[in-house]
């Protein structure tokens, strides 16, 4: 189903309506749809969902790979990303982790 926009924008309630009996009466739509994205850390999803609503999120080039495209100049979703590094040579067992920012897109 394609759902076309109101003039302001918005996405009409009888749009929603009807997207929603089709992923009600097509047996694993949403569950197919849901599994290309993958799962994030409870804080991760705090975070985009504090940023964005409940959205499906990816990186630029897995939407790239799923032929969505990222709108020129939208504003990535922040996200933290653990890094493990070893802190010595000779001891495998001596890693820290540490967190950084990431960028992450959802594309409407």
């Amino acid at each position: 189903m394609t759902t076309t926009k109101s003039k302001s924008g918005a996405v009409t309630a009888q749009q929603y309506q009807a997207l929603f009996n089709e992923a009600l009466n097509n047996p694993g739509l949403m569950s197919d749809c849901y599994s290309r994205f993958r799962d994030y850390s409870i804080g991760n999803t705090i975070l985009a969902y504090m940023q964005a609503g409940p959205q499906p999120i990816a990186t630029y080039k897995q939407w790239q790979a799923l032929g969505r495209q990222v709108k020129k100049g939208a504003m990535g979703l922040c996200l933290l990303t653990p890094v493990t590094i070893k802190t010595s040579d000779d001891d495998a067992s001596d890693m820290r982790t540490f967190f950084k920012l990431t960028y992450k897109w959802f594309v409407s």
